[in-house]
């Protein structure tokens, strides 16, 4: 009777879970979903469908007759973003794709750059942004030759991930904004693991109308001079919501992303990682002390028994060579205010904030 009543009990725990799973799943609407299988088509149902861009100096150029090239992705196929037609290129969504003006959103991609990291990458290559066309840009994802930013406009505020070697490399990427959870406003993912948190802002520069949704380019106006930036590599699997997802709801999202041996599935398995619980796939260790940059509390310092008296995240050997400041840092997840940093006012072009 016991063993009975135990069944019960399991059966409607099971029922209620999945019942809860397909409210969270109807309450979370997919704004935008492209897979890059052989077109720029909204999969969402939601017709939010892309459209190629260029620089705005080439009016001429229409892409008439160009050939994107689609190539093996993390999920079947993935659109490589590079010249087509001489021209460099990014793809703008309709005004219904925006989620900007949200209080709460979720972005995620599996992403590719191609990067030259014997050289210092100069800015921030776009993955994805919303720009007001006449004044600034609202947000800007993307990458540099060593971390990844969701940069925003105001303050220039920043959440970035550990600097570590991501050129050349899958990572999933996801952004999680939550006006509504007060301190942990934006929580930056890799791979399914929260790298940093932070605060955001909404503001309207203007007309909303005036702002634009691109994927691999962001707009920079200076004296109403315009010029685009584009990424270089490859996108695939581009989701965006109109909730704040949580993180088993982003694995779930994530596919391909299933990592047996690799807590952080950063490719690197969890026996030879450095940094077990940390996205680090280029494996730095800059003070070659056996522990990653991006779980070391001293990366600088060679300091193996991560000695932090005082519980503040900074090494005491670092402590003790900078006289007790510590050094600064982008923010982790466990930190407090996350990454807003020095930022380097790189979202809004030519105005700033």
């Amino acid at each position: 009777m016991i063993q009975k009543r135990k069944k019960v009990y399991i059966l409607l725990f099971l029922a209620a879970t999945l019942f809860i799973l397909q409210i969270y799943s109807a309450s979370a609407a997919k704004v935008v979903h492209l897979k890059f299988e052989g077109d720029i088509i909204d999969s969402s149902g939601n017709g939010n469908n892309g459209q190629l861009i260029g620089q705005p100096d080439s009016p001429s150029f229409r892409f008439r007759g160009a050939r994107l090239e689609y190539v093996n992705g993390k999920v079947g196929k993935a659109l490589n973003f590079k010249q087509t037609q001489g021209q460099e290129f990014g793809i703008q969504l309709r005004q219904s794709a925006k989620v900007g003006n949200l209080r709460k959103f979720t972005i995620m991609a599996w992403v590719n750059p191609t990067i030259d990291e014997t050289q210092s990458q100069p800015g921030y290559m776009p993955i994805i942004s919303e720009y007001n066309q006449n004044i600034v840009g609202r947000y800007m994802f993307g990458v540099d030759s060593k971390k990844y930013s969701f940069l925003t406009n105001v303050e220039n505020r920043e959440v970035q991930s550990k600097e570590d070697k991501f050129g050349n490399k899958w990572t999933h990427l996801a952004v999680v904004v939550d006006k509504d959870k007060t301190g942990e406003e934006i929580v930056l993912y890799l791979n399914g693991v929260q790298t940093s948190i932070g605060s955001y802002q909404l503001i309207v520069y203007g007309n909303e109308g005036d702002y634009k949704l691109l994927i691999g380019a962001k707009e920079t106006t200076v004296l109403s001079i315009t010029t685009m930036t584009f990424f270089k590599g490859l996108i695939d699997e581009i989701k965006m919501f109109d909730e704040a997802l949580d993180r088993t709801a982003i694995i779930r999202e994530a596919e391909g992303l299933g990592c047996s041996d690799d807590v952080d599935c950063d490719g690197v398995v969890d026996s030879s990682d450095n940094c077990a619980q940390d996205p680090n796939p280029g494996q730095a260790d800059s003070d070659r002390g056996g522990v990653g940059d991006a779980c070391d509390n001293c990366p600088n310092v060679r300091n193996t028994d991560q000695l932090d008296s005082n519980s503040n995240k900074v090494g005491d050997a670092c402590e003790s060579s900078t006289g007790g400041t510590g050094s600064t840092g982008s923010g982790d997840s466990g930190g407090g205010s996350g990454g807003s940093g020095e930022g380097t006012g790189d979202v809004g072009g030519g105005t700033g904030s």
